[in-house]
């Protein structure tokens, strides 16, 4: 296989929310360590408001595997348009067959996964995935494909807000009467239900729970009766970084 080419590269992960969000610092890495020329994400519908500004990104293609791309004619056309855009490279988190399939029918000529993919075979460069790391480092260890080490990775959650939604936040709070000295308090509460919610999975007692990252508890999430959208939420306080889901919570072990 040829040397490894940065000119047009493709970052796939279709799978929930949540696992969209713990893919972040993947996204940032790639383009801090790498000459990326171009960097183009596949998401689900649902992800695309909340990577759309990000600005380590240059633009999203929205895979609907659900609805106007599901089934195998779904998958052929959605790999015809990929192939039209002739990537160069293809990285992915996700281990579906149908990732590994899609990345192969756009035939580019670079592609990276997990050696525990059921599409393993598809690949160019596989690599392991630990099951035993939290979800963060395991879309991070993608990159020892390139001699990049887990513990060598930048991995906080974040997501960057504009000054223009910002302020549309700000007047939303107010608006609700939220001042932030309330987001302090609530912070300092959710903090600890949030640790006792990880001690219990691995058969702690609440009283020695080990203190977790100050990256990964710096943020809190609020939705008012669906006034504030996923994206929002990364403004709604100046600590901001939003939950991934208690599954991904639970797995964690104090990585960071």
């Amino acid at each position: 296989m040829a040397a490894f080419s940065w000119d047009n590269v493709l970052l796939l992960q279709t799978s929930f929310l949540g696992d969209t969000v713990l893919t972040l610092p993947l996204v940032v890495e790639l383009r801090r360590r790498f000459p990326v020329r171009k960097l183009t994400i596949v998401c689900q519908p649902a992800s695309r408001d909340l990577l759309q500004d990000h600005p380590a990104i240059d633009d999203l293609i929205v895979d609907d595997k659900k609805r106007t791309d599901r089934g195998w004619a779904g998958l052929r056309a959605k790999a015809a348009s990929l192939k039209a855009k002739r990537f160069t490279m293809a990285i992915t988190p996700h281990k579906s067959l149908r990732s590994a399939l899609l990345l192969f029918l756009a035939g580019i000529p670079c592609r990276i996964g997990f050696r525990q993919s059921a599409g393993w075979f598809l690949y160019h460069r596989r690599v392991t995935r630990d099951p035993q790391r939290h979800d963060v480092e395991r879309n991070l260890s993608v990159l020892q494909a390139f001699g990049v080490r887990i513990e060598d990775c930048e991995r906080a959650l974040d997501l960057p807000v504009s000054a223009a939604l910002q302020e549309t936040v700000d007047h939303k709070l107010r608006a609700l009467g939220i001042a932030d000295d309330h987001m302090q308090l609530f912070l300092r509460e959710i903090t600890q239900l949030v640790e006792c919610t990880i001690a219990r999975p691995v058969g702690r007692n609440l009283d020695s729970i080990e203190p977790l990252p100050g990256d990964v508890l710096k943020k809190i999430v609020l939705r008012p009766n669906g006034s504030i959208d996923v994206l929002q939420l990364d403004a709604g306080s100046p600590l901001c970084c939003l939950g991934c889901g208690i599954r991904s919570h639970r797995e964690f072990r104090g990585h960071g």
